[in-house]
């Protein structure tokens, strides 16, 4: 997919098809965040595309890969808070404020609660991830073909298994009821395409057999 990508943009700046380009730097750290590139590498293309559609003055590109960027410098530790989108420290930050009062950007929310989610799991924030995936469900039908929709429901799904150690039984089964239907979107995926996606059919599946007390399910 990487030299298709590298192939498109290569089409695009022949072309001078400036859309192409700006929304190559979207979806090539899209990819470098799923398959685990080093994050000063997604840090750089994140803000050389970054920069790029600030220039072309192309708003969707600019809160998508803002919200990227934040992932990546709070994953990377130079945030003074761990798991924090945004400065200053406040919960909801500026730009979750910001998306969320234009309607106009329904997909950039979208996107911008996936990477909360995705952020405040690496942060063993459980419940703050639980709720940016409950606020990102509702809108995931203005990304469906994108990338982000799989990282929602593979951290959705984890996010919901480890919160449900911290709560009253009764939402306990919500929670595993939740961690169900990720992994039946998980599993379809992992049928059409091992190669992506039975790892993380597994070990959502590991996640679920733990919570049902099933130490040996897990370990399998």
């Amino acid at each position: 997919r990487r030299e298709v990508l590298d192939r498109c943009l290569e089409v695009a700046q022949a072309r001078g098809d400036l859309a192409v380009t700006a929304y190559y730097g979207d979806v090539c750290v899209t990819d470098q965040l799923a398959i685990g590139e080093p994050l000063l590498v997604a840090e750089r293309t994140a803000e050389v595309g970054l920069g790029f559609a600030r220039r072309l003055q192309f708003p969707m590109v600019v809160d998508v890969m803002t919200s990227q960027l934040e992932l990546i410098r709070t994953l990377r530790g130079v945030r003074s808070v761990f798991g924090e989108l945004g400065e200053p420290e406040v919960e909801p930050s500026a730009l979750e404020r910001e998306l969320c009062a234009d309607p106009g950007r329904i997909k950039q929310t979208c996107m911008f609660f996936i990477r909360k989610v995705q952020a405040r799991f690496h942060a063993d924030d459980y419940e703050v991830a639980v709720t940016a995936a409950r606020r990102a469900e509702p809108l995931l039908w203005t990304s469906g073909p994108f990338f982000e929709v799989a990282e929602y429901h593979l951290f959705a799904a984890l996010a919901c298994a480890a919160h449900a150690g911290e709560v009253a039984t009764e939402e306990r089964a919500a929670l595993r009821s939740a961690v169900v239907r990720h992994l039946a979107q998980l599993g379809a995926w992992a049928t059409g395409c091992p190669e992506n996606f039975a790892n993380r059919r597994e070990l959502v599946s590991a996640e679920l057999c733990r919570l049902d007390g099933d130490a040996l399910g897990a370990e399998q």
